[in-house]
């Protein structure tokens, strides 16, 4: 976290702006305009004494996976490292082109990135959105790329859920 900032108390969901730590401090993520962090309490492994509770259990994750492509596929083991060390227990599911080889290669429940309603269906039943990584959000392959990733933000906006962008290269 950044020293000086506002903390959330335990036991409480973060307002906006408030800077929650988590173990590691490359994960912290701050609450702002709607957005929330995933908190850990002393009661799970790897946060003992950080005196922070858990306000999340199931992410979704959506980036450009299923394709094969070695880039993508090593950001998302990656981000699944990360969360895995700094949650324990976290539900995941990442939304891929290729769900079966999604679910084999990184061991999570993973579904059809193009089916909106099974996409919609299980934002709505998260605690979280990450979109990323990697450089989604631009539109040198065309714009339909910037309009499906943005659109999967503005589901999951309009379900009142938070969005994370991780690892995000922008235009």
């Amino acid at each position: 976290g950044r020293e000086g900032a506002a903390r959330a108390p335990v036991g409480q969901r973060p307002a906006p702006g408030v800077v929650v730590p988590l173990v590691e401090p490359a994960v912290t993520l701050a609450a702002s305009g709607g957005l929330a962090a995933i908190c850990l309490d002393d009661h799970h492994e790897g946060a003992k004494g950080t005196g922070l509770r858990v306000i999340m259990a199931k992410v979704v994750i959506s980036g450009y996976y299923g394709f094969h492509n070695s880039g993508d596929e090593a950001i998302l083991y990656a981000m699944l490292m990360a969360l895995k060390e700094a949650v324990p227990g976290l539900g995941v599911t990442v939304l891929s082109k290729d769900p079966a080889y999604t679910a084999r290669e990184f061991n999570v429940r993973s579904i059809s990135r193009d089916n909106p309603l099974l996409v919609f269906n299980e934002i709505r039943q998260s605690d979280l959105l990450i979109s990323g990584g990697g450089g989604l959000l631009q539109d040198i392959t065309g714009p339909k790329s910037i309009i499906y990733y943005l659109g999967v933000v503005a589901m999951a906006r309009l379900l009142g859920k938070p969005v994370f962008f991780y690892a995000q290269g922008i235009g």
